[in-house]
């Protein structure tokens, strides 16, 4: 038993050193950080914050920007762009960050959202 207890805290122990290497879901301060978690080389775990970080500041950004527009601009929005993955918003936000890095030292969430609207432009259509 004293076996067990040892082995489950020295298990807890490593998961604990494993899991703070990485910043809580849902929060980037940095960039560059987003640079290295976003990266096809990095940690699968890494890369799985990423995307869902990406993801939620895509649904952020498509809320808020809809008060702006018609009442269905969320439809009109996502049927222009009917099959962006989320594999391919973190390839397009690697590749963006990774060819800008003069804009490494700018605000995380802002940056995601201009990249993703530069990238995805609100349709003409979705405006009225």
């Amino acid at each position: 038993m004293k076996k067990l207890f040892i082995a489950a805290l020295l298990c807890g122990t490593l998961q604990t050193q494993a899991a703070s290497q990485y910043q809580p879901v849902g929060f980037y301060n940095s960039l560059s950080q987003l640079l290295i978690d976003c990266s096809p080389y990095a940690p699968q775990r890494a890369q799985e914050i990423c995307r869902w970080y990406i993801a939620g500041v895509v649904d952020t950004f498509t809320i808020v920007v809809a008060q702006r527009f018609k009442p269905d601009f969320i439809r009109c929005y996502q049927s222009a762009y009917p099959n962006v993955s989320l594999l391919q918003t973190q390839m397009l936000v690697f590749n963006y960050l990774k060819s800008h890095p003069k804009i490494l030292a700018d605000n995380p969430a802002s940056t995601v959202g201009g990249i993703y609207l530069v990238e995805f432009p609100i349709p003409k259509d979705c405006e009225k």
